[in-house]
């Protein structure tokens, strides 16, 4: 067995011609590499992709696997928003705490998901299992308080997880991530497959965006503030909790009224125009 140390770009380089010899493919047919961005494989020094053009003793062009360029796009842009980001931090604690023994015994749901950072679709099963399971991690997180064999840590951790949970504006991210993500898995999917091309990978990214643009309306912000409205309802919340967790959807004022008297008030402040408002 191979230690970490042994599996370096040297490495990887003897195994990936020995494979192609051990299946008879000849290395003058080699006309391109793909790769992910690790060092080790696309070093312009070091890499495998630059040892295999010295093997071969001929230029053989390496490109960064599209796929993966999607997969670090998403990610690098779940973690610019902090609500966002701050959502999937928390996933990674629920997932976490729902994992012990003590807390599986009490707990009823499917088995929640544990969060693979660095790969977006383990963003989409973590946001799944939450929220297949919401009701029942909501009505385990109180059992915790009471129950015989927990200490003070995992009730002050159980509460403070129905603490973060519980408002709209939580549930509200979970509906809407986990709608979002599944959107862009099945293209991931197709751009796995042996059979596609760049020219047919770039149609299906453009779609992605599309897409993605066309979510962002305010008939699907009240769609997904109606859908985390009913999923806490079926915890038995009031109306008045609910109403005072509500998402506010932040407007921004138009640069074309930035020079005009606005009558009508746009349901935020603007502090450059006090009496405006």
């Amino acid at each position: 067995m191979e230690t970490f140390a042994e599996l370096n770009a040297l490495y990887f380089t003897k195994q990936t011609l020995k494979i192609l010899e051990d299946n008879e493919i000849r290395n003058e047919r080699m006309l391109c590499q793909c790769y992910d961005g690790a060092a080790v494989m696309n070093g312009e020094n070091g890499g495998v992709q630059r040892l295999i053009q010295d093997e071969l003793k001929r230029k053989i062009p390496y490109f960064h696997c599209l796929n993966h360029q999607f997969h670090l796009v998403i990610i690098k842009a779940i973690e610019s928003v902090q609500l966002v980001k701050q959502f999937f931090d928390q996933a990674k604690l629920i997932a976490k705490f729902f994992r012990r023994h003590k807390v599986k015994q009490h707990y009823e749901g499917h088995s929640i998901l544990k969060l693979i950072e660095t790969r977006w679709v383990g963003h989409l099963r973590a946001s799944k299992s939450i929220y297949e399971s919401y009701v029942h991690i909501m009505n385990t997180l109180p059992q915790i308080t009471g129950a015989a064999g927990f200490d003070g840590d995992d009730v002050a951790l159980a509460a403070g997880l129905y603490n973060v949970m519980a408002p709209l504006e939580f549930v509200f991210v979970l509906i809407f991530m986990k709608d979002l993500l599944q959107t862009i898995e099945p293209v991931t999917k197709q751009l796995q497959g042996r059979e596609i091309g760049y020219k047919d990978s770039m149609v299906l990214i453009r779609v992605v965006y599309t897409t993605i643009e066309k979510m962002r309306t305010e008939d699907n912000f009240g769609k997904y503030n109606s859908q985390a409205t009913n999923l806490l309802r079926k915890l038995g919340l009031t109306e008045s909790a609910l109403a005072a967790s509500r998402p506010i959807r932040n407007r921004r004022q138009s640069t074309m009224l930035k020079d005009s008297v606005v009558e009508e008030t746009l349901g935020h402040c603007v502090k450059r125009r006090p009496t405006l408002c």
